[in-house]
């Protein structure tokens, strides 16, 4: 990171806007900032982290409202903006305070913030929406790759913390150099690796289980029990193969037999069947004569059938024509009847016509009079509304008077209660605070030594349990050792005993070859098999890992009960003493900052308040001017009203009193009109109509007369052609053919049962024939004996198959059991190999029986940042000092590695960087932090330290010293980096050309730029 340009206005001393441009300083790469005491030149590196962090650089100045500056009016902008390049990429982050005046007259400042970058079209582009203050100081992080704490042990340098970072423990170096140079990749690397490692060794184990129990399932102890298993199954299945065979072949030949008996006896029980089949088809040969018959009478009335049925609808035709005969005479006479009494009525309703004419000129003076009327309600209706609206207008005049009154008096109290509270409670809300702060940190600590005192006690009583339980696995391991070697010996014995008992005198001893056996072996009182020494020996591997975790559970209580009680000393120190009435103080301290706060919001809600009552005051008053106004208009709008109903009610009808009145006689004259109007339209339409329905019942009644003669006329010709009909059919009457028609379904499915019935009779005839040749000279077989035996040879052969394919099954399934283990137990000793040594590996990487990895590349680093500083610190004091890494240490001094030693060449030795004088301690960390900025931007993936600034520390120098120090910035010349001093030393002046003077004033400081 290299600034580019610093900006800032309102902040600190600088009241106008004041402006810094960096790149006027790259090619000097020093630039010195003077200006006297309070000008404020710390101020602009405060600028800086404020923009970045929003924090100051020393830590120590507040938030971003405090640095406003005293001498700005009111409403006057407060910005900071710091430009800087990253990677060859330009970024502005920018922060502000907002400015809004309350009702009361006074101002607040609300802060805001922002980052942009720089786009190829040369403007910059924000990065957030709507940025919040974690949301820049996060962005900040991640570009410069430094926290606001590491930003300032390393870029920046504030007044009185320059040696921060030379006298920091190793835990605190560890942690800037972790972000300086990425590292925590490679303690994630040596995660990565073990995670692994643990991962893979999780595999074998679950796999080493699973083969287990597989050969456990078989009841087997290892592959060679299997094999010996799957030898004896494939024997015992070549055995019940061969009986298999043996009960297949005298199946075969018995269900030959069967299958030529079983034909010869259905030859016999097809032979029964179609003799039954003959005589019931014999049986039905009456029944097929009487139905044939029937067919013939069927299709002789067929020939009538039309005659009948024309004759039958010429009859019904001629009756109903007589019927309506009747009926159109009877609808002609009461067509006439209806249209005199029609007549009658129209004659009735002409006479009352003068009437009418009575009820019309009524209902015109009617209508004249309706508007006067109207306008009469209206304006009673607008008299009473003015009457209201009066009313209303005078009660909320005296309404709003009252309310100017509750409001000016709620006011005054309000106002009195506000500044009771700020002098009771809310000026003196800070120092309570404070207070507070003090007593939670003590009490805090005093907690948390408590806490650690109760840790070593836990971790104690663990690790006498824990020893206690070492002992006890301990003693059972012993007893299973010993157990295990007494097996072994009786084992040994028996075996010697039945290899004496094989031998004889002269026999040579397969041992030691003698053939003189003297003192044969004697067995052991009891035998023991392959299979209890294994299970001792796993019994005394089980007992061995017990007694190996219970050791490491044992060192890891060991080293948290020392963690735990270092901790205590540690937090006893830091506590400090403690008062004796803590408890009692510290509630009173939080019950006093309670009731401040509370009247504090208290006092925040009165404000408020009175705002509001401040607004409804002036509410009132304009609501108090608006009602008297109202008012008037309303006594006006009322007097208008009043004289204007007087004079419609003037025009009124004595008999007409109002309007509904008129409206009710408007209304029965319109009625009466509207229904002498209906009732002449309804005569005239009825009198038109009966006259057109008697003129058409007379069409009907002649049409009627002439049907009714033709119907007779055809009645006469169909009895005629019937006669001929029946006679050619050879029917007596209609009926007779009506009984002898038969459907024409029924007629085609009886000529089709005939047929069919006289062949099949024909074709049982003759194979009730040909049966009684094929079997002529054999006799019935017996089924059932020949099938109850070929069933009990089908069942032996069932259970003989199932048998075979139990056992075919089994010897597959231990076929691919054996190889499945063998092969699964190979991969397994190999891919343990490779997991031994990758645990190995990760363990190095990781550190746990030494130096870790990422330790100790950060000790490389160190010892490169060292060298380099070294090679600077050669032009100070002639060489005298010399920074070195202390060694690593081991256990729990292993986070040792990376503090420093100051080696003095006047004594002879080394000694701790803190044993240095303040300007020595000055110059070496000048060299260790120029040291540090040369080697992270030598290492590729590390963060740019392009720029360093460095508050004091020079006034502590002497003349000679400062020169010494002179030499040291010298190195930078000629880089891109860049190193800003803040120092009033006269030497400095003259020896660095680039400037930035901070001028101060009574109106605020101004900065001039020198280069």
């Amino acid at each position: 990171m290299i600034p580019v340009r610093l900006e800032l206005e309102g902040f600190g001393p600088y009241v106008e806007r004041q402006e810094i441009d960096f790149t006027r300083f790259y090619q000097s790469g020093l630039v010195l900032i003077r200006g006297e005491t309070g000008a404020g030149k710390t101020v602009l590196l405060d600028a800086m982290t404020y923009a970045l962090y929003g924090r100051s650089s020393g830590g120590a100045r507040g938030d971003f409202a405090d640095q406003r500056s005293l001498l700005m009016p009111p409403d006057a902008p407060t910005r900071v903006a710091f430009e800087f390049d990253v990677r060859g990429r330009r970024y502005r982050f920018d922060r502000w305070l907002r400015v809004r005046k309350k009702r009361t007259g006074t101002y607040e400042y609300l802060p805001a913030q922002d980052a942009f970058f720089l786009g190829p079209d040369g403007t910059f582009t924000t990065f957030f929406e709507n940025p919040r203050q974690r949301d820049v100081e996060e962005k900040a992080c991640e570009l410069i790759g430094l926290s606001c704490e590491q930003f300032c042990q390393v870029m920046i340098l504030p007044q009185g913390q320059f040696e921060r970072l030379l006298v920091a423990k190793s835990e605190d170096k560890e942690s800037v150099l972790v972000s300086l140079f990425h590292a925590e990749r490679w303690q994630r690397i040596a995660e990565q690796v073990c995670t692994r490692a643990n991962g893979l060794r999780q595999k074998l184990d679950q796999e080493k289980t699973t083969i287990q129990a597989l050969l456990d399932g078989q009841g087997c102890a290892d592959a060679d029990a299997l094999s010996d298993k799957l030898m004896q199954t494939r024997e015992q299945l070549a055995e019940q193969a061969a009986r298999r065979q043996a009960a297949s072949d005298t199946l075969d030949l018995k269900r030959r037999v069967f299958e030529e008996e079983t034909r010869i006896f259905g030859l016999f029980e097809k032979r029964r069947a179609v003799q039954a089949e003959r005589e019931q088809l014999e049986s039905r040969v009456p029944l097929m004569r009487e139905k044939q018959a029937r067919i013939d009478a069927a299709r002789r009335a067929a020939e009538a059938e039309g005659a009948c049925t024309r004759a039958t609808a010429a009859a019904a035709e001629l009756e109903r024509r007589q019927a309506a005969g009747l009926q159109a005479e009877k609808h002609l006479a009461k067509t006439q009847q209806a249209l005199q009494t029609a007549a009658g009525a129209l004659e009735a309703c002409e006479r009352e016509e003068p009437f009418h004419a009575a009820d019309q000129a009524r209902l015109a003076r009617l209508e004249t009079l309706r508007e006067s009327y109207r306008l009469l309600g209206e304006a009673a209706r607008a008299q009473v509304q003015a009457d209201a609206r009066w009313t209303r207008a005078v009660q909320a005049a005296d309404s709003a008077r009252e309310c100017l009154e509750v409001c000016q008096t709620r006011k005054g109290t309000l106002e009195a209660e506000r500044t009771r509270i700020f002098e009771r409670y809310s000026a003196r809300l800070p120092a309570l605070r404070e207070e507070l702060t003090r007593l939670e940190r003590v009490a805090q600590m005093q907690e948390r030594l408590k806490q650690a005192a109760a840790k070593v006690r836990s971790c104690q009583t663990q690790y006498a349990a824990l020893q206690a339980g070492c002992a006890e696995r301990q003693a059972a391991l012993e007893e299973a050792r010993c157990e295990r070697e007494d097996l072994g010996r009786r084992y040994l014995q028996n075996t010697a005993a039945a290899l004496a008992a094989s031998l004889s005198e002269g026999m040579p001893c397969p041992v030691c070859g003698g053939i003189h056996h003297p003192s044969p072996a004697d067995a052991a009182e009891d035998t023991v098999s392959d299979a209890q020494i294994a299970a001792a020996d796993r019994a005394v591997a089980q007992a061995e890992r017990a007694y190996a975790a219970h050791a490491s559970e044992l060192a890891k209580a060991e080293a948290g009960t020392h963690a735990a009680q270092e901790q205590v000393e540690l937090l006893r120190a830091e506590c400090g003493p403690v008062p004796e009435q803590l408890t009692g103080q510290l509630q009173a301290a939080r019950q006093s900052v309670q009731e401040a706060q509370a009247q504090d919001a208290r006092a925040a809600e009165i404000a408020k308040e009175l705002e509001q009552t401040a607004s409804a005051l002036e509410q009132a008053r304009e609501l108090a001017v608006r009602n008297t106004s109202a008012l008037e208009q309303a006594a006006g709008e009322r007097q208008k009203a009043h004289a204007q109903y007087e004079a419609l009610a003037a025009q009124r009808d004595p008999e007409l009193p109002d309007h509904a009145a008129l409206e009710a006689e408007l209304k029965t004259v319109r009625e009466r009109y509207a229904a002498y109007e209906a009732a002449l339209r309804q005569a005239r339409a009825n009198e038109s109509a009966a006259r057109l329905a008697e003129r058409a019942a007379q069409a009907a009644a002649e049409h009627a007369e002439a049907e009714l003669e033709r119907c007779r006329l055809e009645h006469l010709q169909s009895q005629e052609v019937l006669q001929e009909a029946l006679c050619r059919a050879g029917f007596q009457t209609p009926a007779a053919v009506a009984a002898a028609i038969l459907p024409s379904e029924t007629v085609s499915a009886w000529e089709q049962e005939v047929a069919e019935n006289r062949a099949k009779l024909e074709a049982a005839i003759r194979q009730v024939d040909e049966l009684g040749q094929q079997l002529a000279g054999r006799a019935r077989p017996d089924l059932a004996g020949a099938g109850q035996e070929i069933a009990v040879l089908e069942t032996q052969k069932a259970e003989l198959d199932a048998q075979w394919g139990a056992l075919r099954e089994a010897c597959v399934r231990l076929e691919k059991l054996e190889r499945d283990c063998r092969s699964r137990q190979q991969a397994l000793d190999l891919q343990r190999a490779e997991c031994d040594r990758l645990t190995a590996f990760g363990k190095l990487l990781r550190g746990d029986s030494g130096i870790s990895l990422r330790r100790y590349l950060l000790g490389v680093m160190l010892s490169s940042i060292t060298a380099e500083a070294n090679r600077l610190l050669k032009n100070v004091h002639g060489g005298r000092y010399q920074l070195f890494r202390t060694a690593e240490g081991a256990g729990r001094a292993r986070k040792a590695g990376l503090d420093l030693e100051v080696f003095d060449a006047h004594a002879g030795g080394r000694r701790g960087v803190s044993s240095l004088s303040g300007g020595e301690k000055f110059l070496v960390s000048l060299s260790l932090a120029l040291g540090l900025s040369a080697v992270v931007q030598a290492q590729s993936g590390g963060i740019r330290m392009d720029a360093m600034f460095i508050d004091e520390g020079f006034g502590s120098l002497d003349p000679r010293s400062i020169a010494d120090a002179l030499d040291v910035l010298a190195s930078v010349r000629g880089s891109r980096r860049l190193v800003g001093i803040i120092s009033h030393v006269e030497a400095l002046r003259e020896s660095i050309e680039a400037s930035v003077e901070v001028v101060k004033g009574r109106t605020g400081s101004r900065l001039r730029l020198h280069s």
